[in-house]
């Protein structure tokens, strides 16, 4: 469940970086790392890059200033109610 953004070439780098993502180093050392995924987005196959968490050890829960952003912006984009109840379930720190 999501939203799907277009963006310029300078906001993939910045968003890179804010990821902890850099693709010259080893994929197990960046906090994520990104994919090619497929979606079909009404009834259209679309290729998009996301990223993905790297497995760490311990408990990382998410702040509430992270989890406020995203519960406004599933709000926003009418997202299913059921996905914003389980977004709001998220323990936080």
């Amino acid at each position: 469940m999501g939203v799907v953004y277009e963006i310029s070439a300078r906001d993939v780098a910045a968003l890179n970086k804010s990821e902890g993502y850099r693709s010259s180093r080893d994929p197990r050392q960046n906090a994520y790392n990104r994919a090619t995924v497929t979606l079909n987005i009404n009834g259209e196959l679309v290729r998009v890059d996301t990223y993905l968490a790297e497995p760490q050890e311990g408990t990382h829960l998410p702040n509430k200033m992270y989890m406020s952003h995203l519960l406004d912006g599933a709000r926003h984009h009418r997202l299913p109610e059921d996905y914003i109840t389980l977004l709001a379930d998220i323990a936080c720190v």
